[in-house]
Order: C-alpha cells, then structure tokens, then sequence
C-alpha cells in the first residue's frame, strides 16, 4: 500500500502518524480552501477529511471535490455523526467513516480498504479508456445502431446519422422501418428476425433509403446481445457502407447488359455473373434461377457439326489462356438450337482470382445462310462441272476432226504407195513373171506401209480413249506421238517441225491421263499450222523443246507466224474467245487445254510473243522415284 496518495484535510498529529505508517505520502493542509487548491495543482487517489468544526461544512468540501474528481476516494473522520449527515455521506458516496475512538486497527481497515477500491478504480478506468478507444475506432469505421427487444432504436452514432441523413432525435425511438426501401424484400426481413431471436448472429447485404431518398447499401451485422442469463436484451446493428461498391457493380452490370451478345462471368466453370441477354435466352429471371437448374454451362450444350462437345467446352473454359475462337450448340426455351461463337478472355479480378469473361455470339442465321450457300455452290459446281464436260466433249469433237483430217493426209502417202506397189507387181507378172526376190521384197515394202497404217491407227485409238485413268507416263514418247499424227498435215501445208528435246529430259515420266495432254498439244500444234496458213508464211516453222528444273519439266511450242496481239493476247484462254471465223473455229480450245492441264496435271499453261511469233509453254510437275 506504499504509493497509495492521501490528501488528509485536519490538524490530528495522531491520526496522520497512523495513515503514514501505511503510506508513504500523505499531505497535510489545514483549511478547506487549501485543500481545495492543493487538489487542484497535484493528484492524490483519496482525500481525507477531518472533521474541522462540524461535519456539515466537511460533507460540503467532499461535495465541491467529487464534482471536480468524481473518481477520488473519500474518507470522513467525525466525533459523533448524526444520522442524517452519514445518510447524505452515503449519497455523496463516501468510502468510509471513522468515528471515535480512533484505534490502529480501524486506521488499518480503512487504508487496506481505500488500497483496493484505488486499485479497482484504476484498472476500471484502464478498461473504461479502453472499451471508449474501441467504442471511437467503431465509431469511425462503422455506422452503428442499437435497438431493444422490440426493435425500437435506442443507440445511434453519429456516422449513422450522416449516412442516413437523419439526426439522432429523429431516429431515436423509431424502428429501421425510418429507412425501409421499396427493394427490400419480405423475405429477407423474416430471415433476419428469425436469424436474431434464435440469438444468432444475421449477415446480408441491405438497402435502405435516406430521408432525402437516396438508396444507400450496407454490408450489415445485426447482432443479439445477451445478459448473464443467456437472455436477449438488446440487439446491436453494425454496418460497413458498400454503395459505392455496389454503384460500380450495378455500372458493370448496365455495361454488361448493353452488350448485344450475351456475356457469361466465369471462375474456372462456375458462373457467378451473366447479361440480361444471357438470362433472355433461357427466360429466366435471375443468375440465381439459372444455377438451381444447371451445375454448369457445359452440361447443357448439344450436339451439333463442327461444335464443341461438352467435355472439349469444358476444357476450353477451364485453360489459363487466351485460346481461339470456338463453336457451341445450345437450346432455348422454344426448342431452337441455336448456334453460337464463343470467345473468351482471361483476366485476373482485384481480389487475386482468375475469371473467364465469355462472350457468346448468335450465328445461327449465319450458319443457315453459309449452309444454304454451300449447296447453291455445290449445286453450281455440278452444272458447272456438267458444262466442262460438254465443252471437253465439244473440244475432243473438234480435235478428233481435226486429227481425221490428219491421218488423211497421213495415209494418203502409204496407200498410194501400196497402190503403186501393186501396180508394179501386176505389170512384172504380165511381162514375164517375178522371181521369188523380188515378190518378197514387193511383200516387204506392202508390210511396212501396213505397219505405219497400224501405228497410225494406234496413235488416234490413244488420242480419242475416252479413259481419263491417270496414270504415269513417258512425257517424250507422248509428244513423239503426237507429232506423228500431226504430221502429213504439216508436210502437205509445207511447214517445217522440228523437234529436238534436250536428252537429259527425254526419260521423265508425269502423271495424269495422257491423252488429254496429246489433245492440248495437238490443239497447239493445229492453232500454229492454221496461223502459218492464215499469214501465208511461205517458210513456216514450227520448234517443239522439251526442257526442265529439277521438279518440273517444260514444253515449249515456238511459231513464226508473227505473234499474237498485244490487245488479244490476255484473253487467249478465255471461254469462246477465238480470232477464228465460226466455220474454223469454237473459241474453246485453248480455254480446255488451259483447264486440263491445271485441273489434270497441276500445271501451268502459258502464252508469250517473242521475235519471230507464238511461244506456248507447258509446265509439269516430274513425278520422280518411278
């Protein structure tokens, strides 16, 4: 009890003696208005006071200090004490009164007791400074109320009041129906009466309106506050304002909705924010409505050509990146399916999680169109397809009338010679006879005119077998053979063919069915002859080489017939183009060849002017390793 401090208002030198026997520090002042200022300059944890003249005028000095320091201890020394002085000491709430006769033990009692109600009183008043520093840091950071058992508000801080804009004697003694807003549901306040009575801490979010009518959202506590009993006798409203948080989701929202596709929010596969639009499609009303019936997106798709599956959607969603575009099926409330592109982007949200933003959009109509324009194509192609074949037929016809003519001229030599063969074996005969040399020598050259009439015949079965079978083929030989048919028409129109192919070329095969490349060669060939003709080149000439890369091979078709136009030749290949009169010509010879030889053998077929005419070149692919 040593730094128990005393302040001992009197004059009796035993009584003094016997408090400092138990406290080191005790002042003595004789007169009231010392005391008074004594405790006005210094802190003391009790005063005592000696009954100076009567105890009326001490009860008045205890009274003056406790309205100054309502915390000191406080003594009353006194001879005899009247029953209404100790009755207003009482009231004063005096620690203790020491009457006569004034032994040690009293005195000890009485500094033991003033010990502990001072040291009682400092921890309640480190309590006290505690509990109002917590009371204040609430009071800074929460908008608190509190109400009684019937919910009528009795407690209101001050940051409430700014946030509903009501003053405190507005709010004071009303119900949180002051601030009920029009959102607020029936539901929501039935769960929270129940949540409270069954003394149990409710959490939600709320809104409510303020006296001017602006909405206002608090993250709320609402928490029942219980006595030694176990009994509910106040509850405690703790709110945190969220409105601009929910200002900034709402406007997210808005953004949301104003999109034209829909937009679905996901966290891996869980959605947990949609559009408007999204909800439209399945008519429902809220996300909410929507995940009751669904776990997940994935497992409401359907099937569909070139869509994703369920469990490729659900792969998809669920990788870390950014990935392409994809297409899903989804049926809506009227039993359309409905085609959809997805797109996702993937973004990390402020509080640390990974979302999908997914966007889906609607193309089925798209999908319909591209379906019907694909058949339209394929129905295109077909007639178009249908066409090439009767301009093939049509450019063969010509061809093969063409190649009649050919072996005309072509046999018209040998047969005239076998002719004359036998002439000449009849003539023999009638003059004299033959001898068996020179029948046999008559046998030999009628055998050999016959074989080039069986090559000729070879050469046009080849050329008109309507057997467009690929196969691998010599391309030398194929242009021997051709020259061959081509040729007496050359020979009777006194044009010069040479051929002279480049030898390291000469055993190169290609690929594709080889008659169709003698027809383009010989539609070549016949073009030059009829140019020759035309220009009247009394020395025409026509070069054939044969040249190549090492992955393509090359022909080249050289005239001397002058060229052709500058302003005709880009429309050589063209369908029905022809410098010809009707009578000599269709216009679809050089358009086929063009076609065959890009569409059969994956080449290209050119045309260019040099110094003396026409050069057309014909480019293959070599088919190697065969």
């Amino acid at each position: 009890m040593n730094d128990l401090t005393l302040l001992y208002v009197g004059s009796n030198a035993q009584i003094i003696a016997s408090f400092r026997r138990y406290t080191t520090k005790v002042i003595v002042v004789n007169a009231e208005e010392e005391a008074y200022s004594t405790l006005s300059q210094e802190s003391f944890d009790g005063i005592i006071v000696e009954n100076l003249v009567e105890i009326a005028s001490s009860l008045s000095l205890l009274e003056r200090v406790k309205m100054v320091k309502k915390s000191i201890l406080t003594l009353l020394i006194t001879l005899h004490p009247d029953q209404d002085s100790l009755l207003r000491a009482i009231d004063l709430g005096v620690n203790g009164v020491v009457t006569q006769p004034y032994d040690e033990t009293k005195i000890a009692a009485i500094c033991k007791k003033l010990f502990f109600t001072s040291l009682k009183n400092t921890q309640l008043l480190k309590k006290n400074l505690l509990l109002n520093q917590y009371k204040n840091a609430l009071d800074a950071s929460l908008n608190i109320s509190k109400t009684d058992t019937e919910g009528k508000i009795i407690y209101v801080n001050e940051k409430f009041c700014q946030l509903a804009e009501y003053s405190a004697s507005e709010i004071i003694g009303k119900t949180h129906r002051l601030f009920k807003h029009p959102e607020t549901s029936k539901k929501q306040m039935e769960t929270l009466w129940n949540t409270i009575q069954s003394k149990k801490v409710w959490h939600d979010t709320i809104v409510n309106r303020t006296k001017t009518g602006k909405s206002f959202y608090s993250d709320t506590f609402v928490i029942p506050i219980l006595d030694e009993h176990n009994t509910i006798i106040e509850y405690m409203d703790m709110r945190i304002d969220v409105t601009a948080l929910h200002e900034r989701q709402r406007y997210m929202q808005q953004v949301l909705d104003a999109q034209s596709t829909m937009i679905v929010v996901f966290e891996k596969i869980s959605i947990h924010r949609c559009n408007q639009r999204f909800l439209d499609f399945f008519n429902l009303d809220s996300l909410e409505a929507f995940l009751r019936i669904h776990k997940c997106l994935c497992d409401i798709l359907i099937k569909a050509p070139d869509c994703f599956t369920t469990e490729s959607f659900r792969a998809w969603l669920q990788s870390p990146t950014n990935t392409r575009d994809i297409k899903i099926a989804m049926m809506n409330t009227d039993n359309q399916v409905r085609i959809f592109k997805v797109s996702k982007t993937i973004l990390e949200n402020p509080e640390g999680s990974i979302e999908a933003i997914v966007s889906f959009t609607d193309i089925t109509e798209i999908e319909n169109y591209l379906y019907t324009l694909q058949a339209k194509i394929n129905e295109a192609t077909e007639a178009i397809r249908g066409q090439q074949q009767q301009l093939i037929a049509q450019s063969r016809a010509a061809a093969l009338g063409e190649m009649f003519d050919n072996i005309a001229h072509q046999w018209r030599q040998p047969i005239g010679a076998i002719n004359n063969t036998i002439i000449n074996a009849e003539f023999a005969l009638e003059l004299g006879g033959m001898s068996q040399e020179e029948i046999l020598k008559t046998f030999e050259q009628i055998s050999t005119y016959t074989e080039f009439l069986s090559k000729t015949i070879d050469d046009f079965r080849n050329f008109s077998n309507p057997d467009k079978e690929k196969t691998h083929f010599c391309l030398h030989e194929s242009i021997t053979q051709t020259i061959g048919i081509i040729q007496g028409a050359y020979e009777m129109n006194q044009i010069h063919l040479t051929y002279e192919p480049d030898s390291a070329f000469t055993a190169f095969k290609v690929y594709g069915p080889q008659g169709e490349l003698s027809q383009v060669i010989l539609n070549i060939l016949s073009n030059a002859r009829d140019a020759l003709k035309e220009k009247q080149i009394t020395s025409g000439e026509v070069r054939i080489d044969l040249s190549g890369t090492e992955d393509t091979v090359t022909i080249s078709i050289a005239d001397n017939a002058g060229g052709i136009p500058e302003t005709v030749l880009p429309k050589i290949f063209d369908p029905y183009f022809s410098t010809k009169n009707k009578a000599q010509g269709t216009g679809i010879g050089l358009y086929m060849s063009k076609i065959i030889i890009e569409k059969h053998y994956s080449g290209k077929l050119e045309a260019h002017n040099e110094e003396k005419g026409a050069v057309f070149s014909i480019t293959l692919p070599i088919e190697k390793n065969v």
